[in-house]
């Protein structure tokens, strides 16, 4: 989680987050970040390349290798403090957030080979 969570930081996103084993993480949140997607996507890039020497260190150290899915998707969100009056959380809420959590639960799996998922608008509108 360390590493993983450096990328976000050292990239001007913002943790959201711990899920579980998951990582939530935002961009172009709270500041504005016109090239946020392509920018997310670059980072997951990143993520896998980082993912391979830990799984090193693991190697070295006789434990299993660990492997990641990472699902993308970019739009209008509902984000600030939410929950109640005490306690409360800076977060984002919406079916945009939604979709990325789909993405990366339902699609990706160890036998696909699928690492990263990115919504087809997205590709359409930021990458391409």
């Amino acid at each position: 989680m360390t590493a993983m969570t450096g990328v976000i930081l050292n990239h001007s996103g913002i943790l959201d987050k711990y899920i579980g084993d998951d990582i939530m993480a935002l961009f172009g949140t709270p500041l504005s970040m016109p090239d946020h997607a392509e920018k997310a996507f670059l980072y997951s890039i990143e993520m896998q390349t980082i993912l391979k020497d830990v799984n090193k260190k693991l190697s070295t150290l006789n434990l299993p290798s660990v492997s990641i899915g990472i699902g993308i998707n970019s739009g209008e969100a509902v984000v600030g403090n939410m929950g109640s009056e005490m306690p409360f959380d800076y977060t984002a809420i919406g079916d945009n957030v939604n979709i990325a959590s789909r993405l990366e639960q339902i699609l990706w799996n160890k036998s696909t080979g699928i690492r990263i998922h990115i919504h087809p608008a997205i590709i359409k509108g930021h990458l391409v």
